[in-house]
């Protein structure tokens, strides 16, 4: 007598007792379904190679797409990373553009930026740029949508093993959405 308990995303790695003794094909972790960035707090047992693989990959991209909705739609307290640039002054600063208790837009720079800016001198500090000023243009990291969505896929995708098993991931639906996460097909 045996069990196994295969990955649900790889179908290769596995968990098994066999001889009344466990063992692992590889290391395996509890993955957070939704992204745990994201708030999911449901956990299901994946390799870690696939639970690593999906954080790096394209989890982050859910965050950002998420972030950049509440953005739009004015949601109070949602801070939106992005990349200053002050005019006639070489280098970039690490930015977050967010939306206060008012509705209104507020501009954070962030500190320690010794290394891709340089600092300004007392005299430009002091006169605020000889009497100029400073002019900033925000640049917004663009998010794929691409990731986002596979993030979204993979979610629906570990949410279905949970509620179906193994007799979901063996169906046509389940093998389309395995083929998607493992980049063995394009999301139709």
């Amino acid at each position: 007598e045996h069990l196994a308990y295969l990955c649900p995303i790889c179908l290769e790695n596995c968990i098994y007792w066999e001889n009344k003794k466990i063992g692992c094909s590889a290391p395996f972790s509890l993955d957070h379904y939704p992204p745990q960035n994201v708030g999911g707090t449901s956990e299901l047992l994946v390799c870690e190679s696939c639970n690593n693989i999906a954080g790096h990959a394209y989890e982050n991209s859910f965050k950002e797409t998420v972030v950049k909705e509440a953005f739009n739609r004015n949601v109070p307290n949602v801070q939106l990373r992005a990349r200053s640039d002050l005019d006639k002054v070489k280098g970039w600063l690490h930015t977050n553009v967010g939306i206060s208790e008012d509705g209104s837009k507020t501009v954070q720079i962030a500190p320690n930026q010794e290394q891709r800016f340089p600092k300004l001198t007392e005299e430009e500090n002091a006169t605020n740029n000889y009497g100029q000023g400073f002019k900033m243009q925000i640049r917004f990291t663009q998010v794929n949508d691409q990731k986002a969505m596979k993030a979204i896929l993979k979610t629906a995708y570990l949410y279905c093993f949970d509620c179906w098993g193994y007799d979901f991931i063996f169906s046509f639906a389940g093998e389309l959405f395995g083929d998607v996460l493992c980049d063995k097909k394009d999301y139709p």
